[in-house]
């Protein structure tokens, strides 16, 4: 079967066009600024096949202020868990439409 995993970036992968049938990306856009979700999704479709699914969950209607923590040292002001941005289905569906995808199910 080969190699089972690859690190890269959500915005370049090290994969052929066209490789895939599916494309799970759990967990990862709420962390990625607007620029790098259209080059991420951008990049799903390159390696997706024709038909291809893109299998996804982001955090729903998360409250991003009410997760804020403050570094001791340096008293900058963060999301816990790295999130810079939340989502909901108004917000979610024109980005993977764009693409030719729905990602969306709630």
């Amino acid at each position: 079967m080969g190699e089972k995993a690859k690190v890269g970036y959500s915005q370049e992968t090290p994969f052929n066009n066209l490789l895939f049938d599916a494309v799970v990306i759990s967990e990862v856009i709420e962390h990625l600024t607007d620029e790098a979700i259209e080059n991420t999704l951008s990049e799903i479709s390159r390696i997706l096949m024709p038909g291809g699914q893109i299998i996804g969950t982001v955090p729903a209607r998360e409250k991003i202020s009410e997760q804020r923590a403050v570094c001791p040292n340096c008293a900058k002001h963060f999301h816990r868990w790295g999130h810079i941005q939340t989502f909901d289905s108004n917000r979610i569906q024109p980005k993977s439409c764009k693409q030719g995808k729905a990602l969306l199910q709630e």
